[in-house]
């Protein structure tokens, strides 16, 4: 018996850590998938000025290159990825597209505290997942998502002030 429940806890506890629903690579599209690729390949977010010069980095054409070619329903997918990195570009496609599916996507991802870096500028940091997806919302300049959804976003922020391990190193 003590065996049994061990192996289906095995089951649960990573889906529950990860936060993200299945993932099924053959809804999306042959294009996409090579952007997806070449985001996989690199462990950061980076945005699309980093460093002292201001240069836009490959890995924010490649995230470039899936935002004009996936459709919503590919990028929402792609929110259940098995690698972190490109769930969160596939989240932040969605943002900039002013998606009906963001606030789902938070939903769906509640528990995505699976550790990444991402590069703004001369600053690299280490957020989890679900922080990117909100930082992203609270950070920007159009509050219209923030707005209408403030109390659920609210609460994310407040389980992510105690950030311990998030620190930030200047690039030059």
């Amino acid at each position: 018996m003590k065996t049994i429940l061990i192996f289906v806890l095995s089951l649960i506890v990573p889906s529950l850590s990860f936060g993200q629903s299945e993932y099924n690579e053959n809804s999306i599209r042959e294009v996409p998938l090579k952007y997806v690729d070449l985001l996989s390949n690199r462990d950061i977010v980076q945005d699309i000025a980093i460093g002292e010069g201001g240069m836009k980095p490959k890995q924010y054409e490649y995230f470039e290159g899936l935002r004009n070619v996936a459709t919503d329903e590919e990028l929402f997918e792609l929110t259940n990825h098995p690698n972190p990195i490109v769930r969160t570009y596939s989240f932040w496609g969605l943002y900039m597209r002013k998606s009906d599916n963001v606030i789902d996507v938070m939903s769906k991802n509640i528990n995505d505290t699976v550790w990444i870096t991402q590069q703004f500028g001369c600053l690299e940091s280490e957020v989890t997942v679900i922080e990117f997806m909100t930082d992203r919302i609270i950070y920007d300049y159009d509050k219209t998502v923030y707005d209408s959804n403030k109390q659920f976003i609210d609460s994310l922020t407040s389980v992510n002030i105690g950030r311990e391990r998030r620190k930030f190193n200047r690039m030059d």
